[in-house]
């Protein structure tokens, strides 16, 4: 009896060695379809003209270079792609068990989820526009508490000219 215990046990330990550490399959399996669906082209496309956006706004390229810098950011980011997607396998395997996964899948995939996410939205939409609304007065009613510190009077009048002496149009310079 001693001895078939003893193989019991190492038959149940060689079989546990033969095991992958980590992750479950599944469960990885699972993340990379929900990662398939939700790093796609559309999303790199939004991030890039964010950051074309950025780049507008602090002057660092022109209207005439738009076009251009917005290729360039998206062919970079395209390369990355399996990076970030492997990056995202990663993190949803690590945070969430099989049912989550599946259950987050079919939110993304399935037509019930689909429709539950158009709902959300819709429902978020009169939230949103509140915000919208209170962010525009607040920004409103701070312009003008700054504007109100920092004195914006007329421009100081030119100095007086002598009588006699013609004066020249604005912005004309006689030459030396």
């Amino acid at each position: 009896m001693t001895l078939w215990k003893t193989a019991l046990v190492g038959a149940a330990l060689g079989l546990a060695a033969c095991q992958p550490v980590g992750v479950p399959v599944g469960e990885e399996r699972l993340a990379a379809k929900i990662a398939d669906v939700v790093i796609n082209e559309g999303m790199v496309v939004q991030f890039a003209r964010q950051q074309v956006q950025g780049l507008m706004y602090q002057g660092s390229i022109s209207q005439d270079q738009v076009n251009q810098t917005l290729i360039a950011i998206n062919r970079e980011m395209e390369s990355k792609l399996p990076d970030v997607k492997k990056s995202l396998v990663a993190s949803l395997s690590r945070e969430f068990n099989i049912k989550e996964l599946d259950f987050l899948h079919k939110l993304l995939v399935s037509k019930e989820g689909k429709a539950v996410v158009e709902r959300q939205e819709i429902a978020m939409q009169d939230p949103m526009a509140l915000l919208d609304g209170l962010a525009k007065e607040a920004a409103t009613r701070a312009v003008a508490r700054v504007n109100s510190g920092w004195p914006t009077g007329a421009a100081p009048a030119p100095p007086p000219q002598p009588e006699g002496m013609p004066q020249l149009p604005p912005g004309m310079v006689l030459p030396n």
